[in-house]
This record gives C-alpha cells, sequence and structure tokens, in this order.
C-alpha cells in the first residue's frame, strides 16, 4: 500500500465518488472485507465458507436474513456532478451446500482491488470498503498529506476537532481518541502499512495536566525509499532521532540529491562529533562550499600558483596526483619531506603502515607537520600545509570532483615568479 501514501493527494482531490446504495453496518462491512481478503491470498473468486463463521466471528444467528439484507447491497460510482457513472454488485451470487456457502466475488471489484492501472478508484474503493465515516476521512487524509511533506505533525486539540469537523462536539478528550484518532491511526496502518507514532503532549509537567498538544511521527522503516537509502548510508553512526529527523526533513525542503550529496560529503570527512558535523554539512552544503569557502578565504593575501580538479578512483591516486604537484612548485626542502614519505610508503610498505598505526611510534611523523598532513589525507580526507611561503590545499571527494590548490604568498611571488624566469 506503499502507493497509497505516496498518491494521497491525487486520490483526495479526485472528482470520482464511491458510496453504498444502502447503509453498510459493521458485521457486513467486516465479512466482506473478509471475502475480500480471502480472495486475494487465494487469488480465486469462488470462495467457501463454512456456516461455524458466521455463528462464531459474526455471531450471527439468523444466517438467511444476513445474507440476504447483504446481497443487496452494491457501490454506486458518480463524478463531482453527482451523476452515477456505474453500479457494482459486492458479490454476484452465493449458493447455500448443506452447512457451507459458496460465494461469488463480484469480478469488477476484484479487478480494481487488484489491477495498478487505476491507482484513484483501486484506492478510493479501497478506502470505502475499510470506512465510511467523513469526519475519520478527513483525519485520515489530512495525517497522510502533511507526513508526506514533513516527519512529524503536531497537533492542538481545537485543530483536531476543527479537521474532524466537529467544533461543537466532544468535549472530553477521551471520546475523541477513543471514536476518531485511534481509529484513524488503525485504518492508516491497515491501508498504508504505516505504523504512525502517536505521542501525547501535556501543557504541564503537572500529574493533572490537560493534553496541550498531539504528535504524530513516521519511524524510520516507514519512509519512502529515497529516504531509506539516506538512513541505511548513516547507519553505522549512531546518530540521534533529531539529527535523523533534520536529515530528512531536508529532502523535502531541500532535494534527496542534495541531502544525498552532503551525507556523501559527510562520510569521506567526518572524524568525531558526527551528528553535529553532519547538521552542519547539511545546513551549510559543505559538499560544495566548504573547500570553495576555505580557498577564498586563503586567497586574500595569496595568489594561486597551480590548481587540480578531478575525479579520482581512489585516495591513492588523490595522493600521487598531490605529491607530483607539490614537487614541482615547493621548495627543496618540502621536496625531500615529499621524497622521504613516498620512499617510506613504497619501499617498506608493511613496516610503514604497522609503524603508522602504532601510536607509541610518533617520531615517524608527529614531528613533522607536514608528513603528518599527509598521513591525515587518509582519515578526514583534506590535505593543508603552510609553510612562509606557500599554502597547499586539498580535497578528495569519492562521490564527486576532488580538488587541489597550490597557493603562494603575496610576499614570495614576485621572487618566486623571476626564479622560475630564471630557471
Amino acid at each position: 500500500m506503499k502507493k497509497l501514501f505516496e498518491n494521497i493527494e491525487k486520490i483526495k482531490e479526485s472528482d470520482l465518488k464511491l458510496t453504498f446504495n444502502k447503509k453498510i453496518n459493521l458485521k457486513e462491512r467486516y465479512f466482506f472485507n473478509h471475502l475480500l481478503d480471502k480472495a486475494k491470498q487465494e487469488k480465486k473468486l469462488t470462495l467457501e465458507i463454512n456456516n461455524t463463521f458466521f455463528l462464531e466471528s459474526l455471531k450471527e444467528i439468523n444466517i438467511d436474513r444476513f445474507l440476504k439484507l447483504f446481497f443487496e447491497k452494491k457501490i454506486i460510482l458518480k463524478n463531482s456532478k453527482d451523476e452515477i457513472l456505474g453500479i457494482f454488485n459486492l458479490i454476484s451470487c452465493f449458493l447455500i451446500n448443506e452447512n457451507k456457502y459458496i460465494f461469488f466475488i463480484s469480478e469488477t471489484i476484484y479487478d480494481y482491488l487488484t489491477d495498478n492501472n487505476n491507482l484513484i478508484l483501486k484506492y478510493k474503493l479501497e478506502i470505502l470498503l475499510r470506512f465510511e465515516n467523513i469526519n475519520i476521512e478527513n483525519l485520515f487524509f489530512y495525517i497522510l498529506i502533511s507526513l508526506k511533506t514533513n516527519p512529524e505533525l503536531i497537533l492542538t486539540k481545537k485543530e483536531i476537532k476543527s479537521i474532524l469537523k466537529l467544533e461543537k462536539e466532544y468535549s472530553r478528550f477521551f471520546d475523541l481518541e477513543t471514536k476518531f484518532i485511534f481509529p484513524t491511526l488503525v485504518l492508516i496502518k491497515e491501508l498504508c502499512k504505516l505504523e504512525i507514532n502517536y505521542l501525547k503532549i501535556k501543557g504541564t509537567k503537572a500529574i493533572n495536566s490537560k493534553i496541550s498538544y498531539l504528535k504524530f511521527s513516521l519511524p524510520s522503516e516507514n519512509l519512502l525509499e529515497e529516504n531509506k537509502q539516506i538512513l541505511s548510508l548513516l547507519k553505522k553512526y549512531d546518530l540521534k532521532e533529531e539529527t535523523k529527523l533534520f536529515t530528512l526533513q531536508l529532502v523535502i525542503k531541500k532535494s534527496f540529491n542534495y541531502v544525498l550529496e552532503n551525507v556523501y560529503y559527510f562520510i569521506d570527512h567526518s572524524k568525531n562529533n558526527f551528528d553535529d558535523f553532519l547538521i552542519q554539512c547539511l545546513k551549510f552544503d559543505f559538499a560544495n562550499t566548504y573547500f570553495k569557502n576555505l580557498l577564498n578565504s586563503k586567497l586574500k593575501d595569496t595568489k594561486i600558483i597551480t590548481n587540480y580538479t578531478d575525479n579520482f578512483n581512489s585516495i591513492k591516486d588523490f595522493e600521487k596526483k598531490l605529491k607530483e604537484l607539490i614537487l614541482k612548485n615547493s621548495s627543496n626542502e618540502i621536496k625531500e619531506i615529499i621524497l622521504l614519505h613516498t620512499t617510506l610508503k613504497e619501499i617498506v610498505t608493511d613496516n610503514y603502515n604497522k609503524m603508522a598505526k602504532n601510536k607509541n611510534n610518533n617520531f615517524l611523523y608527529d614531528h613533522n607537520e607536514l608528513l603528518l598532513q599527509l598521513e591525515n589525507i587518509y582519515i578526514n580526507k583534506n590535505f593543508y600545509y603552510e609553510d612562509t611561503s606557500s599554502i597547499f590545499l586539498g580535497e578528495f571527494n569519492s562521490f564527486k570532483e576532488s580538488y587541489i590548490y597550490i597557493l603562494q604568498k603575496e610576499n614570495f611571488v614576485d621572487s618566486y615568479l623571476s626564479n622560475n624566469k630564471k630557471n
């Protein structure tokens, strides 16, 4: 029933109207839904029902009279002008064979309920068969439409009564809850397979404080496929529920692609404080602004010597290109450190990796900032190193283009350019 939730606005606004020709009681509604559920489960239109079902499940002693009245019930299809477009029988006929009743389900109704070609008529029929109460129907549509655009809905008692169109009735909250709110939530669960979270919020912390607000929300597992994809990516980070809710709200307010891109950025660049960092990524669009803002802040007193933008297959490819550009645009001291780092990694790879992972071997690179930043590439996918003459910037992204910039500080630009000309 996910499609019901996805198409809820179209269904509500449709001009098609379905009604019964005669009032249908609870027993009749339960009986017909039982027949339909059984027909859909067994995928056949002819069903046998033992008379014990009527006696035990329906508590109906006069079976013949019940079936005679039930057989008179039909569904009328009308348009917005109240013109009749069609009339459907609930069952085409039934036969009695000793203690068994054989029912032939209406093929038209069965087809509409099992075929997805006409979703509006399908779900209009589904809703009619489950309930026929305009008050509950109003709340049903209001909750679903609201939760489709926002992960939570908060209403006052006055607002609930207004939605139900019962402004002057049911002064007790208990009556509203038992007669309208609970049945609505049950119907949402049956028709949409959505388990709505329902919370009553009191005005104060006092024991006798009255209910001030009602909160309806969608739990994570009931969200649409795009939202499930987002939550799946974030699963291992043990985020707070408030952070997840904020993330999913932005899928609606911004877009799925906006959130997805920034979630990937979070995954690439997060180290700790996961909740705070994810919220910052989403709030400020770090996927497209973080490196750009950092670069712009450094360009005030520098000039770009070289830059490189590309999609890299791996962090190793990024590191290789970064080193290549640094070697071409740096002092001899920095070149020596780069060559040392490369030699250590390529010639004694196994031992180097063991030493790098061992926190007791701080002498390996902790006393040299450049070596430390080269190692940090594999931790937070960023590179930043600054000395007296240059600034080296890099950002690796697994999901989009990566950036490398080398800046020369203004005091050294002229001498650097003149040296290059001589060379």
